[in-house]
């Protein structure tokens, strides 16, 4: 079976304009699943970001940052400076 194309950048656009503006999550989330990201990073902190929104909670540098630090999976995705650098990095319309 073949690798379905996939771009890192896409992927991290993704998860940083969610950390960025909740709203985008619930405006995607019946279409995008975790299995669709091809990274571990990228996909560990959509599944996080998915628990979050379940549980009621925003989603934020903070909030995300302390749900992978309570998994244990926070230097899975790079660390914090790796999420402030997928959110810095997010396109904006501003």
């Amino acid at each position: 079976m073949r690798d379905l194309p996939h771009s890192p950048e896409a992927e991290r656009a993704i998860i940083g304009c969610i950390l960025l503006d909740e709203t985008t999550y619930h405006d995607h989330k019946h279409q995008l699943q975790p299995n669709h990201f091809h990274l571990t990073s990228p996909r560990i902190l959509y599944k996080h970001i998915q628990t979050l929104t379940s549980e009621g909670t925003p989603v934020n540098l903070v909030t995300i940052t302390e749900s992978l630090r309570k998994a244990q999976q926070l230097n899975d995705v790079g660390g914090v400076n790796e999420i402030i650098g997928i959110a810095d990095a997010a396109p904006s319309t501003a």
